[in-house]
């Protein structure tokens, strides 16, 4: 009797953590693309995706500079964060200075990263990113 009673509770909360993982969000897109700086593609790190209502998505970029993520339709502000591995390691790597990022860290924050893209309800979106930095215009 007992087995049938834990039996029913471990149907029934699996039954109702299945019903909570569809949480009938909006309907999601994909999006590729190849993140660059300087015209090289950036090895490794991860594009933030920041849309309108302020939830974010994160997409890992490949050695090959390349991400994928699927996407609400919709405006987004995009930040790259892109940092180089440390070669030391051990307390050699605790002592050392980071190496500098493949991207810079201007382009890291979504909110002031000046990098934006628009997902559209389409069945492929193909987005990249060839992030340059711009020299100002003030003379010295």
């Amino acid at each position: 009797m007992r087995l049938k009673v834990y039996a029913v509770l471990v149907v029934a909360l699996l039954s109702t953590a299945l019903v909570g993982c569809s949480d009938g969000g909006p309907e999601r897109f994909p999006v590729k693309g190849i993140v660059s700086f300087n015209e090289e593609p950036v090895p490794r790190g991860w594009v933030v995706f920041l849309a309108e209502n302020d939830e974010k998505e994160t997409a890992v970029i490949g050695s090959d500079g390349m991400y994928e993520v699927s996407l609400p339709a919709g405006q987004y502000r995009v930040g790259v964060s892109a940092p180089r591995e440390m070669e030391e390691t051990g307390l050699d790597a605790f002592m050392a200075e980071a190496p500098p990022p493949y991207v810079p860290v201007r382009f890291s924050m979504p909110e002031n990263s000046g990098v934006v893209a628009t997902v559209e309800a389409a069945d492929e979106n193909k987005i990249d990113f060839p992030l340059v930095l711009k020299r100002s215009s003030r003379r010295r």
